[in-house]
């Protein structure tokens, strides 16, 4: 991943930041809406053998949109905090955000979700 070209000194929080609404901080991870997530890359949620997705070059956050997979997400975990700055649900949009840190090597990062369907039953997504 490459380095973000601004700040992004951002404190995530249920609070809108003006600040933290730009592209580099993954559009305050939905708290500001997500009328510019158009401008993020959008990545398909996979399972475990689904195999692995790529992040955009030059792109410093993305977003998964949770809202055809789960009604609710319940839990969620990822495997390296070197490369992942954070990962934040939005349950109120349905989406998933993550936002990299600064200068960071190419690496594999392993996200895991858990969370209800439509019909009350439990699912996990691997990606």
């Amino acid at each position: 991943f490459a380095a973000l070209s601004s700040q992004c000194d951002c404190f995530f929080a249920a609070a809108v930041s003006q600040a933290c609404n730009v592209i580099e901080c993954g559009f305050d991870a939905g708290d500001c809406e997500t009328g510019n997530y158009d401008k993020l890359p959008s990545l398909p949620l996979l399972n475990a053998t689904a195999g692995n997705i790529t992040v955009p070059e030059g792109h410093h956050a993305v977003f998964f949109n949770l809202s055809e997979t789960f009604t609710k997400v319940t839990s969620g975990d990822f495997s390296d905090s070197s490369v992942v700055r954070s990962a934040i649900v939005s349950q109120k949009f349905k989406v998933m955000t993550l936002v990299f840190n600064r200068n960071v090597s190419l690496s594999l990062v392993s996200l895991f979700l858990e969370g209800e369907l439509g019909n009350g039953t439990n699912s996990t997504k691997v990606l």
